[in-house]
């Protein structure tokens, strides 16, 4: 992931910390490894991403905004973000790593970042799409920021605070627990 991974904005880690948190203290013995990475774009994470997961059993693949914001770093100024993530999951599952797949979180709503929204709902859709082609289960963090007080839960434009950080990682900890891939 980018710099929402990372944990931007969070006193205590972002979301990787809390999921770590969450999952022990409901008796899972796992090791959440925080491979964030702030400004990263799609591209940029397909170069890493199988030495990254490599020894993982799971890997919670959360990327794309900064394509959709900054796109002119990006070969071509366009980062092929769905393609990008299928590759990615398909490394994975090759790898024998189980993928999870996260929609990328909104813009907050009173920024001038919000024009992106729109944009970032229709590459959510083509993340969709390319998880369901290889069975991979897809959380709806975009959703899941919506639901948890919109721009209360935001320490910038993109960024959020422990409070963000928290829905981000209880819709991974029930998208991992509810679907058995942690025991």
């Amino acid at each position: 992931g980018d710099s929402i991974t990372y944990g931007f904005g969070s006193d205590i880690g972002g979301y990787p910390t809390i999921l770590a948190n969450m999952l022990m203290s409901a008796g899972y013995n796992v090791v959440v490894e925080n491979q964030g990475v702030p400004g990263e774009k799609t591209p940029w994470t397909y170069q890493r991403f199988l030495s990254t997961i490599s020894g993982a059993d799971i890997v919670l693949l959360m990327i794309g905004v900064n394509d959709i914001v900054n796109p002119t770093p990006c070969p071509d100024s366009h980062c092929h973000t769905s393609y990008h993530i299928g590759l990615m999951l398909d490394m994975a599952i090759g790898a024998g790593v189980t993928p999870v797949v996260s929609t990328i979180t909104p813009a907050k709503s009173r920024s001038v970042y919000v024009k992106f929204n729109p944009a970032i709902k229709r590459m959510n859709s083509k993340i969709s799409r390319e998880a369901s082609k290889r069975g991979v289960l897809v959380v709806d963090n975009y959703r899941a920021i919506r639901a948890t007080g919109g721009d209360a839960v935001f320490v910038d434009r993109l960024h959020f605070n422990d409070r963000g950080y928290e829905a981000i990682a209880l819709a991974w900890y029930k998208a991992l627990t509810r679907n058995n891939l942690i025991q």
